[in-house]
């Protein structure tokens, strides 16, 4: 995944989906942030957002154990903790 996919390709959950989804599993925990998070927050029962330090963020992202590529690279990391400032100031 280049850095010029990242940026023009944005990260969006399809609500049709998730009323779907909901509908045939309603007791579930989702995680995760969309570009379109505020649209679709009315699904849920209870909505956290979980603000976590940028140094852990990263940390977590290279930790061994994470089979997913993301976030190995310093562009990626540096996307990931501004996409999660501009939710966290959004709220």
């Amino acid at each position: 995944m280049t850095k010029k996919f990242v940026h023009s390709h944005p990260f969006l959950w399809d609500r049709k989906v998730l009323i779907k989804y909901l509908k045939t599993n309603p007791n579930i925990y989702l995680f995760g942030l969309s570009g379109n998070v505020f649209d679709t927050i009315d699904l849920f029962d209870k909505v956290y957002f979980l603000k976590v330090n940028p140094q852990v963020v990263v940390r977590r992202l290279m930790h061994s154990s994470r089979k997913n590529p993301w976030g190995k690279k310093e562009w990626q990391q540096k996307a990931t903790i501004d996409y999660h400032s501009y939710y966290f100031l959004a709220i």
